[in-house]
């Protein structure tokens, strides 16, 4: 059989270093969510503006208000066209607009932005309201971030 048993005190020495590097580690991954969020939503940048970008070009502000209605039909090529009458507002014209999104990551908080020169008329125009994410897009966000913490969390622990 060979070996012998170590001491009960050797044993619980060993068990509470255990314990207690597992708790160091846990420690350090709480402290270190915050970092992680934003190694996550850059890792997953796209995705994260597409939930904003996907409810404007619905016509809805974050608050899932119809920000207007076309008055006309507008006929076009490529994506946002045809604009017919009564349909609500996709904020598609050059793409630029949705091209200059953006976002900022600050104090735990994300705030989106468009880099685009027709920015700050439409905020002037629909209101602030256009930049943000309504409560289901939140969800997805969520679901994105959760996933990936959790997955960092058991590398970490």
């Amino acid at each position: 059989m060979g070996g012998s048993i170590p001491p009960l005190s050797t044993k619980l020495h060993k068990m509470a270093k255990t314990v207690k590097d597992y708790m160091d580690a846990v420690l350090k991954a709480k402290n270190s969510i915050p970092q992680q969020t934003e190694i996550i939503l850059k890792n997953n940048k796209e995705a994260v503006l597409n939930l904003n970008r996907d409810a404007l070009f619905e016509g809805e502000n974050n608050k899932g208000e119809i920000l207007g209605t076309y008055k006309i039909t507008a006929f076009g090529s490529g994506k946002g066209f045809p604009k017919f009458k009564g349909t609500a507002f996709n904020f598609y014209d050059s793409g630029n607009f949705f091209k200059g999104f953006d976002y900022t990551f600050r104090n735990n908080t994300l705030s989106f932005f468009s880099r685009d020169s027709i920015s700050t008329t439409l905020q002037d125009r629909y209101g602030s309201n256009i930049f943000g994410l309504q409560s289901e897009k939140e969800k997805q966000l969520n679901q994105i971030i959760q996933n990936d913490l959790w997955d960092y969390l058991r590398k970490s622990l």
